[in-house]
């Protein structure tokens, strides 16, 4: 399975509640149009824990995908159109500092309990 990681602030002066609701219901839904094949996509939205500091970005965003070929198929998906990127970046300006946007292919390793 190959897995991308995803960490975001919100926009400046967006609470976290408008934060989560524009992201559930407007840019998740553009995410699974413009990169089709996901096995699963998810969002841990992050609450700070023990100190009142703001914390460097407020969701994990978790995207699988069952294979490699699926997921370069979702990448080329992404960059045929231009008009599908430049949808998507101006949508994130609607929701995120998009400064702080960090991508990460994961490399995941489990200890069985």
């Amino acid at each position: 399975m190959i897995r991308v990681i995803i960490t975001a602030k919100r926009k400046a002066g967006m609470s976290m509640d408008a934060f989560k609701h524009y992201y559930e219901n407007h840019h998740s839904v553009r995410g699974t149009r413009n990169f089709p094949g996901m096995a699963r996509y998810t969002r841990k939205y992050l609450t700070p824990v023990g100190t009142d500091e703001e914390p460097p970005f407020d969701v994990i965003t978790e995207t699988c995908f069952e294979t490699e070929q699926d997921y370069q198929r979702a990448l080329a998906h992404f960059a045929s159109d231009p008009a599908i990127a430049e949808a998507h970046f101006a949508d994130e300006e609607n929701l995120f500092d998009r400064s702080t946007i960090r991508t990460f292919l994961v490399d995941e390793r489990r200890t069985d309990l």
